[in-house]
């Protein structure tokens, strides 16, 4: 049945990792510092409890917690789709102290359901706390993958540039500062848009140039053209910006016209950056942004289909703002079919020629992940795998979920999936 009912915007609370006596010490790198700790031991995880009497007890809780975990899997067996029931089994099994429980739950989860930013976070957070060695974070880096593939997330992508970083640099992994900046370039491309928050990627990209510069003892050019790529670009906190740059033009030495008031072309651009934020900033105020929110009512949607619009029809429009936008508004309502079926209708008709294959079938791939009872985009998201050129024993394997979700949620919609099924047969 459709999951609107049991989807919930907040993640589980991520409570203290509660650890048995015989806790390893990856068991005690999920334990949050910042909370209080059940057991009470110190960083030597293998220390032993001396009272019998809270021995005792913390069994009682133990079992009860595993009752409980028992009763979650069961509903979970018997509802695939039951969101909460997941959030809450993770919730447990980190009371618990369950690494391979916690693992597990959030890796079935996942399976079925893309996840939201809260949810990711604190995944990523226990992994990166874990990993030791070399597989273990080129591990982590293959997570960080998965978890902004679902939602636009600028927090997500922060956390994974910077954790590219703590790997590829502080710990030696091979591809070194060539890897790092590939990380960043992708979070630019993917969120470096975001009105509001895109500023932040900027940011953060010209502190590790920096950083970078000042140990190699090398000048800041790569700094400085971040600034210039930046200074273009319709966006908030432009003012601020453009002071950081001419700042750092004047103590790096270079003459007058690296600045913005030399850089005859820097200037022009940066005066229509400033009015197209000017312009961007009123259709921001409108928008309401709920990340992960349910059901939009029209008022609610129809200013994200408006910036939509007013971007495609920006002259020289490469269309990469405006599929920022259906991002931001798919982030916010996820199960607004109207936003996924408009979002798909522009990646295949006004944007067919920038938006590649690969990012379309994704794209479909994401939809009916989210909208699994809509018919009308699963015999796109067909369509599109049959004319894609996959083969055809694939594009029948996708055809089962959609007949069984379209079926449970809207049968009368299934005629539709079957004639898109009928099609990948022809």
């Amino acid at each position: 049945a459709p999951r609107e009912e049991n989807r919930q915007r907040d993640a589980p609370d991520g409570g203290p990792v509660r650890r048995p006596r015989t806790c390893t010490k990856k068991l005690e790198a999920l334990c949050l510092s910042d909370r209080p700790r059940r057991w009470g031991c110190p960083a030597t995880c293998a220390q032993q409890m001396s009272s019998s009497g809270s021995d005792s007890s913390d069994d009682d809780d133990d079992e009860v917690l595993e009752r409980e975990a028992a009763q979650l899997r069961a509903a979970i067996k018997a509802n695939p789709n039951a969101y909460e029931s997941y959030l809450q089994l993770i919730q447990v099994q980190r009371k618990i102290g369950d690494l391979d429980g916690v693992r597990a739950a959030r890796e079935q989860m996942a399976a079925i359901f893309p996840l939201s930013a809260d949810i990711w976070m604190p995944w990523l957070e226990d992994e990166a706390r874990l990993a030791s060695t070399e597989a273990e974070r080129r591990a982590v880096l293959g997570l960080y993958d998965r978890a902004v593939g679902d939602y636009l997330s600028v927090a997500l992508w922060l956390s994974f540039c910077a954790y590219a970083e703590e790997a590829f640099v502080v710990h030696g992994l091979p591809g070194g500062l060539d890897a790092v900046r590939a990380v960043y370039e992708r979070a630019l491309a993917e969120a470096g848009l975001h009105f509001a928050l895109g500023a932040e990627l900027w940011a953060q990209f010209r502190a590790f140039e920096r950083r970078v510069a000042e140990a190699s003892g090398g000048g800041q050019d790569r700094v400085l053209a971040l600034f210039r790529k930046q200074l273009r670009l319709p966006m908030a906190g432009l003012a601020s910006v453009r002071v950081e740059f001419e700042q750092g033009v004047a103590s790096s030495g270079t003459t007058e016209a690296g600045g913005l008031g030399g850089d005859t072309a820097l200037q022009r651009d940066h005066a229509r950056a400033l009015k197209g934020a000017d312009t961007r900033a009123r259709l921001e105020n409108a928008l309401v942004e709920e990340p992960f929110a349910t059901q939009p009512t029209q008022a609610q949607l129809a200013p994200w289909l408006d910036y939509a619009k007013f971007e495609a029809e920006q002259s020289g429009s490469s269309h990469a703002r405006t599929l920022s936008v259906y991002e931001r508004a798919v982030a916010s309502w996820p199960l607004s079919l109207e936003l996924w079926l408009a979002y798909v209708g522009f990646a295949e008709g006004s944007a067919a020629r920038t938006v590649t294959a690969e990012r379309l079938a994704q794209l479909y791939t994401r939809a009916v992940r989210n909208i699994g009872w809509s018919g009308t985009l699963w015999c796109g998201y067909l369509r599109n795998l049959q004319q894609a050129g996959h083969p055809d024993d694939a594009i029948q394997a996708a055809v089962q979920p959609g007949h069984t979700l379209v079926g449970t949620a809207s049968p009368s919609a299934l005629p539709l999936v079957g004639a898109c099924t009928y099609q990948t047969d022809s």
